[in-house]
């Protein structure tokens, strides 16, 4: 893999890097085109989008399940599936690395949770290298372990004993190549917290095998001001290919293609694309119109009002042709759903969401809200390829293929309770509601 920091290794460089990657947002646009993205423009005018409108095949992958290879559930939160070097990876909650091959047939499984050599206590989330299929996992006190796909353990790299990195490890830490690790953390204030320009510490660190320390990156502080310490928390960093991603900062996300890491500040409008040269450019502009997101609502109790008219985009994952979103669009949904649970006390509560899809194509520059097929609770395309259930993307390969998962038994009552292909009867046919899950790969079209 190729180093994005080659040739930067003071923290000055980098904080220099973040401040001009925010100063992009100060610049606005009213030419729509490619990189424009209207959601204020959508709304009121979702539809449902099938799958083959995006892509040409679908590809319905039962794991292979006997007595001795039986995954437990997978985690909800954090990246715990991968589809690279021709292989399907998953941790699931036991902290079991499981191997099975593009036909879903068995290769191994290990588990390394423990206290003794090459073994680590709890995982925050594994990557897999597209070169060699080496499984790196990152635990919270910032500890990398590297194993083989055969399990052997090869080595274990420590975040380095810095007294300027005085901030907590997140769950989010990622190498970068053979000798570069990166590690982000919560930054802690330095000063009076309830002043509105107080200074932040350390957001992240990079650091080689041997845990000397290579770069300290700061948060800055225009992104980090007038927002209530108790509401800051770190985002996600992420590295593909020797690409890595230094914005962490309590008020931006990213997400990443291919070789390029977007930086998206919570509070501006603005996608900014940190490349391999250290450079950054204006990716994307967002139009929320007079619905944005603002610091005020998100530090105050009604950030929770499914009422208010604001919109926040909760998560982006790209592709060469799409940008996926998942937003929350509060009371300008048009499309909402209800939930009905019960309580502890046996009554039952129904309550609505407004969490929404949406698909951005990159070369119309069309920005399309999701409606729900057939006005049902599940989001996502429906597949009208192979006839499986409604589809949204977990993960996206570096080879450009969408990846999701679901359990068996989602899988057996999906071919119940609807008129399906006989190809996905057969399948549903041969599970066991108890049986390992059923992955699905999407080829997209080019």
């Amino acid at each position: 893999m190729k180093s994005l920091f080659k040739g930067i290794s003071k923290s000055t460089a980098f904080a220099a890097i973040l401040v001009a990657i925010i100063s992009c947002a100060d610049k606005t646009t009213e030419e729509k085109n490619d990189t424009y993205i209207d959601i204020a423009g959508a709304l009121g005018k979702g539809r449902v989008i099938p799958l083959s409108e995006i892509a040409e095949d679908v590809t319905v992958i039962p794991l292979e399940t006997r007595d001795s290879i039986l995954i437990a559930d997978l985690p909800i939160v954090g990246s715990f599936v991968s589809y690279e070097n021709g292989h399907i990876y998953l941790m699931d909650k036991t902290q079991t690395i499981w191997i099975f091959d593009k036909k879903g047939k068995f290769v191994n499984k290990f588990n390394r949770k423990g206290r003794g050599p090459g073994e680590f206590i709890l995982a925050s989330g594994i990557e897999v290298e597209p070169e060699t299929g080496d499984i790196v996992v990152f635990v919270s006190d910032g500890k990398f372990y590297e194993y083989s796909k055969d399990g052997s353990f090869i080595r274990k790299t420590n975040s380095p004993k810095d007294d300027g990195f005085s901030t907590r490890i997140s769950r989010y830490g990622y190498k970068v190549n053979g000798n570069l690790y990166f590690v982000s953390s919560e930054a802690m204030p330095v000063g009076d917290p309830k002043e509105k320009n107080e200074k932040y510490s350390v957001c992240a660190v990079t650091f080689d095998s041997l845990s000397n320390l290579k770069a300290k990156i700061f948060f800055p502080q225009k992104a980090s001001d007038t927002i209530p310490v108790a509401s800051q928390s770190a985002q996600q960093v992420s590295v593909v290919k020797g690409t890595i991603i230094s914005a962490v900062t309590p008020n931006a996300s990213c997400f990443r293609y291919r070789d390029n890491i977007r930086i998206r500040y919570e509070f501006d409008n603005i996608i900014t694309t940190f490349n391999e040269t250290a450079g950054h450019d204006t990716a994307y502009i967002i139009n929320f119109g007079e619905f944005a997101p603002t610091r005020d609502y998100f530090s105050n109790p009604h950030v929770y009002d499914v009422t208010s008219e604001v919109i926040s985009v909760n998560n982006i994952m790209e592709s060469d042709n799409y940008l996926f979103f998942s937003l929350n669009l509060r009371g300008l949904a048009h499309n909402p759903s209800k939930i009905t649970e019960t309580l502890p006390d046996g009554t039952k509560k129904t309550r609505k969401t407004t969490g929404s899809y949406a698909l951005f194509n990159k070369k119309s520059g069309v920005f399309t809200l999701m409606d729900r097929p057939a006005g049902g609770n599940k989001k996502g395309f429906p597949d009208d390829i192979s006839g499986g259930t409604v589809f949204w993307p977990k993960y996206i390969s570096s080879e450009d293929n969408l990846v999701s998962y679901f359990s068996a038994l989602d899988f057996i009552e999906y071919a119940e309770n609807n008129i399906v292909p006989e190809k996905i009867k057969k399948i549903a046919a041969k599970l066991d509601e108890n049986d390992n899950p059923v992955i699905v790969l999407v080829k997209l079209k080019n």
